[in-house]
């Protein structure tokens, strides 16, 4: 529990570390989809098989895994700026 950040420790109501899971994969952590927009925040560990089941029970197309070579960090918007024309 150590790896995660204590901010992120104060606010969790609950936090279960099972360790390393069946299929980890390394350099990438946890698939991470943002609802209700379902849209990817981090391409992780077994995201071809949530992409699977998106696919094949709700007709959702998540964006292909280009690959750890490719983006070892499985974020894809790790380097957005945020929009500040808005302001």
């Amino acid at each position: 529990m150590d790896d995660i950040q204590p901010a992120i420790r104060e606010i969790a109501d609950i936090t279960v570390d099972y360790g390393i899971r069946k299929y980890h994969t390394y350099k990438r952590s946890a698939t991470i989809i943002r609802f209700p927009e379902l849209e990817v925040v981090r391409i992780g560990s077994c995201y071809e098989l949530v992409a699977d089941v998106l696919r094949r029970h709700f007709k959702v197309e998540l964006p292909e895994d280009p690959g750890t070579d490719a983006n070892p960090s499985g974020h894809l918007q790790e380097f957005a700026l945020p929009d500040l024309s808005a302001g």
